[in-house]
This record gives C-alpha cells, sequence and structure tokens, in this order.
C-alpha cells in the first residue's frame, strides 16, 4: 500500500515536471561555448566567467520568452557564438580585467532559431545579431550590467524578428 502511493506520488511528479518542461517558451543550447570568441567578463577565471556569461545570456532570452512569447508560441535558441563588446587589453597587470569600449568592438551573438506556434514553424533562422552603434546609444541603457550591451542588443533581435516578424537583414 506504502509502495504503491509513492510510486503514485513519483508518476505525479514526474508528469508534472514534463509538463512543465513542455511549457517552457525558450529552449536554450550553447554549442561548444569553450570554443566562442570572447564570452567572458573576466579574464583571470575564463571558464567560470564563461559559464557566468552564458547562464545570464540564457536567462535574459528566457525573461524575454516569457514577456513576449504567446500561450500557444515556443522559441529554440542555439547560440553559436558569442563575441561580448569592447576587448581586453593588457594595458597594466592591475587593470587586465578591464574591457576597453570602441567602435570596432561591438558586440555579436551569432544564433539560429526556430519560433513554433501551435506545433507549427512560424520562423526559423541562423545569423549573427550584432549592434554597430552600441556605443552611441550607451546613453540610452544606463546600467551597471556587464552585459547591458548584449542584453539591449537582444532584447532588440527578439522583438524584430520574434515579436513582430521581421525578416532578417541581408
Amino acid at each position: 500500500m506504502c509502495a504503491c502511493r509513492l510510486a503514485t506520488v513519483i508518476v505525479v511528479l514526474l508528469l508534472g515536471a514534463a509538463a512543465a518542461t513542455a511549457r517552457a517558451p525558450v529552449q536554450i543550447s550553447f554549442d561548444h561555448p569553450e570554443r566562442f570568441t570572447d564570452a567572458w567578463l573576466d579574464q583571470s577565471h575564463r571558464e567560470a566567467a564563461r559559464s557566468a556569461t552564458t547562464r545570464a545570456i540564457g536567462d535574459w532570452l528566457q525573461q524575454l520568452g516569457q514577456r513576449h512569447l504567446r500561450p500557444n508560441q515556443s522559441l529554440a535558441v542555439e547560440v553559436l557564438d558569442i563575441d561580448l563588446a569592447g576587448e581586453f587589453q593588457p594595458l597594466s597587470t592591475r587593470v587586465q580585467n578591464v574591457r576597453i569600449m570602441r567602435s570596432d568592438t561591438w558586440p555579436k551573438i551569432k544564433l539560429r532559431y526556430t519560433l513554433r506556434q501551435g506545433g507549427q514553424v512560424v520562423i526559423s533562422g541562423e545569423e549573427i545579431v550584432a549592434d554597430l552603434y552600441y556605443l552611441a546609444r550607451a546613453d540610452e541603457r544606463p546600467s551597471t550590467d556587464p552585459l547591458r550591451y548584449e542584453k539591449a542588443m537582444l532584447a532588440d533581435w527578439f522583438h524584430d524578428r520574434i515579436v513582430e516578424g521581421k525578416p532578417a537583414p541581408r
């Protein structure tokens, strides 16, 4: 009797977990993050910094999906490469973790995506999302978030491509 109840509880929990997974509006994966161009905010701890960056970007895409996707929509995003805004300059040992922002070091994220609605593919593609003018818009996005440029860029992409359905630029 007790074993039957336990088995029932386990089955109910597993079904609930499966249903929660099925309702996840955005599924994110990262293809070989160890090969990403530049996905770390801290030069001295690259593996941990890359994991923190990918986690933050994945969380941000989840938030955008929760805010903007309709209940019958789902989005799968595979991140293929990350090149964060700015770059580290070996100026001195005291400032080794300072990113220098210049007009030629804009953020770029290469991704592959598929938006489904009611199980049908609405839009899919692969593109490099970039913001060449990120410094010109810096005053529009005041923040202490070290990924503010990438998040703003992804929010713009999400709105244009996923919410509005605009085609990718050629």
